[in-house]
């Protein structure tokens, strides 16, 4: 059995997650979900959920450091816990912590571009792809940047 992390923000990255779903389940063999996202979405293929706060609320362009530093160490807390085998990531505010923290891990990680992201490529995916994940994306388009 291996142990996927899925690690997303609530709204749009939460109901991504469903489709890339799909797409796991034929590269791993026999997946155990957890998931980490900021809001308590209901997620019926997971037994485990985990709450990851949010260090910028919705429609915000401010960033709250405390609010970072409780995300860095919950997410610490988290891989050292399940220990997975891969390790998801949509959207930044939740999810960028669990991706640099499992860089340093043995984990395979992998991160999801927004669909709606068509020309340019968001920070996150740029960030975890130096870190060496494998980035995902709707269109092939922005791969060359």
């Amino acid at each position: 059995m291996n142990k996927i992390l899925l690690g997303s923000r609530h709204g749009g990255h939460a109901t991504t997650t469903q489709l890339v779903k799909e797409v796991i389940e034929e590269e791993y063999e026999d997946p155990e979900y957890v998931v980490a996202t900021d809001y308590e979405d209901d997620y019926d293929y997971s037994e485990k959920k985990y709450r990851v706060p949010s260090f910028r609320s919705t429609n915000s362009k401010f960033y709250n450091p405390v609010k970072a530093l409780k995300n860095l160490y919950r997410s610490i807390k988290i891989i050292r816990k399940e220990r997975p085998e891969a390790v998801v990531c949509y959207g930044a505010n939740t999810s960028i912590f669990l991706g640099v923290t499992a860089s340093f891990t043995s984990a395979d990680l992998i991160a999801v571009e927004s669909e709606n992201r068509t020309q340019v490529p968001s920070i996150s995916p740029r960030v975890l792809n130096f870190l060496g994940a494998e980035v995902w994306v709707s269109y092939n388009d922005i791969l060359d940047k």
